[in-house]
């Protein structure tokens, strides 16, 4: 579809203005908390236009994240967050080959699509505000889904963390918090605030042109301004689709518009969706000392599970140090979590240090030895045996920067050993074989049929992870 940048923005957002406004008014009080600049520094490079350069200046403890609004008709809000998304969203352009390409793909994966959407129930409405409140398109909402499968927690093979996927670097330039005790780039509220401020700023940078801005968000905005000036020099035109650019980035962006198609009218693509209520799903509880999280969320009556799904951050069940610290909790109990949070009596901090992940927990009761094989690596090894790379460091006094050896003997923690020797055996019974698409890795390979990549290098003898060819078959069968 060959339109210009204001167009594209326009006909992707031309309803933002007349969109529900109530149901923001709940976080015009959330505060954007200060902490500890961050104690670590990351390995990942990323090109120097990565980010905008401009400084990140963060707001005050006292400063409200508030942007004046106009004064408008609110109109009927649907009971249904889905419905209201579906309403407000603006019909995409299916006239380009590379959507109707990722329409089909998707029709392939609707189970997928389907667990993605009941992943995103607890974060929904605070994205859907947050794109609103920034006039970003509504398309916005389908970048998690892309980049995480609105998965808060999941932390990609290279280093990409969180729901919108960071990497370390990129997290850093935009003002989010990484020490040992917390990673924002997994925080709901902070890294949300970062990647909409981010995308709101692309769209700037390229004039409202929302593709250019997704475009911007995968590949880096110096690469897109460099594939503009190429085509403003060779006289072509300088439309997203007319630009020379990654397999990869033109490929996000398809899909980008093909989600947005689907949720327009997810029931005439065959997608049944469960009602999300159009309220907040959380409230914030900020804790100004040390506090021990567990003991918090036993006296409040929060499972784990709900506990970690709202605050992925933290690596350890403890604020640590720098204070104060904000969580998150369902909204119908904020009041009495707060309450409960002033009265408690401050923690000591734990003794250990928390390892890179958050809330594992680790109750190994043997140790095993591994040898190093051909082709093995200290992730590779970690993941096969549930490990962190920290803590196989640790154990072997080794370090990833040095290369391991054929046959080096490795310590290594059971009962996760046991489980690894089974990996490598699947029954004839269940096997199944999947044939690799355009656009696959290894890791959406694993992240669709609930298996770990290290399972899928195993049993497919793959020499390199990265090496995966178009039409190429693996065997996907979990292990027995």
């Amino acid at each position: 579809m060959a339109m210009t940048r204001r167009n594209s923005h326009h006909r992707l957002t031309g309803v933002f203005v007349i969109t529900l406004f109530c149901s923001a008014c709940s976080w015009q009080n959330l505060v954007r908390w200060d902490h500890q600049a961050p104690a670590e520094t990351t390995s990942d490079v990323v090109p120097a236009e990565a980010v905008p350069p401009k400084p990140v200046v963060k707001p005050a403890l006292t400063e409200q994240r508030q942007t004046p609004r106009p004064k408008l008709h609110r109109p009927t809000i649907p009971s249904d967050l889905w419905a209201a998304i579906a309403d407000a969203t603006v019909p995409s352009d299916l006239s380009r080959p590379e959507v109707q390409q990722a329409l089909t793909w998707y029709r392939g994966q609707r189970k997928y699509l389907r667990e993605s959407a009941t992943r995103a129930t607890p974060y929904l409405h605070f994205i859907w505000t947050e794109v609103r409140r920034r006039d970003l398109p509504i398309a916005t909402l389908y970048i998690p889904l892309l980049e995480s499968g609105y998965r808060a927690d999941v932390v990609s093979p290279y280093g990409a963390a969180g729901l919108w996927q960071f990497i370390g670097a990129t997290g850093t330039k935009l003002g989010l918090a990484k020490n040992a005790w917390l990673d924002e780039r997994l925080d709901i509220v902070a890294s949300t605030w970062a990647a909409t401020d981010y995308l709101a700023d692309l769209m700037a940078r390229f004039d409202g042109d929302w593709l250019l801005a997704v475009a911007a968000y995968n590949a880096g905005w110096g690469s897109i301004e460099k594939a503009l000036e190429k085509n403003r020099r060779l006289g072509r035109p300088t439309d997203f689709w007319s630009l020379d650019l990654r397999r990869e980035t033109r490929q996000l962006v398809a899909r980008t518009l093909a989600l947005n198609e689907i949720f327009r009218d997810p029931k005439a693509f065959g997608l049944n969706l469960a009602k999300v209520p159009d309220e907040p799903y959380f409230k914030p509880v900020v804790l100004r000392k040390p506090t021990d999280l567990r003991r918090l969320s036993q006296v409040a009556k929060i499972d784990q599970a709900t506990f970690q799904t709202l605050n992925p951050a933290f690596k350890s069940w403890h604020t640590g140090p720098n204070l104060p610290k904000r969580i998150l909790v369902p909204a119908n109990i904020e009041p009495n979590v707060a309450a409960l949070a002033q009265n408690l009596e401050p923690s000591p901090l734990p003794h250990a240090t928390p390892v890179d992940s958050p809330f594992i927990a680790r109750n190994y009761s043997a140790r095993d030895t591994y040898h190093v094989q051909k082709g093995d690596s200290l992730w590779l090894i970690a993941r096969r045996f549930d490990m962190h790379v920290s803590d196989l460091e640790r154990l072997n006094a080794i370090s990833r920067t040095r290369p391991l050896r054929l046959g080096q003997p490795l310590t290594v923690l059971a009962p996760a050993a046991s489980v690894a020797r089974e990996s490598s055996r699947v029954s004839a019974a269940t096997a199944q074989r999947y044939q690799v698409r355009s656009g696959d890795s290894l890791w959406t390979i694993s992240r669709r049929f609930k298996v770990t990549i290290a399972q899928l290098v195993a049993w497919n003898n793959l020499r390199s992870p990265s090496a995966l060819k178009l039409g190429q078959e693996l065997l996907v069968s979990k292990p027995t």
